[in-house]
């Protein structure tokens, strides 16, 4: 049996990565989420930089679906947070969400600079089951948001980005 009392807290680094083609949508199943990346953690930080997402199509979050799950968090409440995100030099090509997002769809404290977003689309194209959707390039929820405090001016940071 294994238990996990704590998650730590780790750092990723992802850099001169692409990304191309990646699809993982399901028309029964529409809310299904990251085509290229999905990653859902609680204390963890990514770093992108120089990553190309290019044809990406989920659910939500055509390219990278990123949940901060801090719903449960047992970290002592009195730590601040940096942004849990950075995007740096990073390319988004056609990407497409089928509810919301098609570049990234966020939850968290997120710093994006110099990134492009061509053609990003978030359409909804289920004749069945009708969903609104939201953020051709990102959709940025602060559900998740309200338990970190981040040590920044603010918790969505974007910074000459086309």
């Amino acid at each position: 049996m294994w238990a996990f009392l704590h998650e730590i807290k780790k750092k990723y680094f992802l850099c001169l990565s692409y990304f191309a083609d990646n699809f993982f949508y399901n028309q029964s199943l529409p809310n299904i989420k990251g085509g290229a990346i999905y990653i859902k953690t609680k204390f963890s930080s990514f770093s992108f930089q120089k990553c190309f997402f290019d044809e990406s199509h989920a659910g939500d979050g055509g390219a990278i679906y990123y949940l901060s799950d801090t719903s449960d968090s047992s970290e002592p409440s009195n730590r601040k947070y940096e942004y849990l995100i950075y995007m740096i030099d990073c390319e988004f090509y056609n990407d497409e969400a089928h509810s919301n997002g098609a570049g990234m769809y966020i939850s968290t404290p997120i710093h994006i600079e110099c990134c492009n977003f061509f053609n990003c689309l978030a359409h909804e194209d289920n004749p069945i089951i009708e969903l609104p959707e939201s953020g051709g390039a990102i959709y940025y929820s602060t559900s998740y948001t309200t338990l970190h405090e981040s040590t920044s001016d603010s918790s969505f940071n974007v910074i000459n980005c086309y």
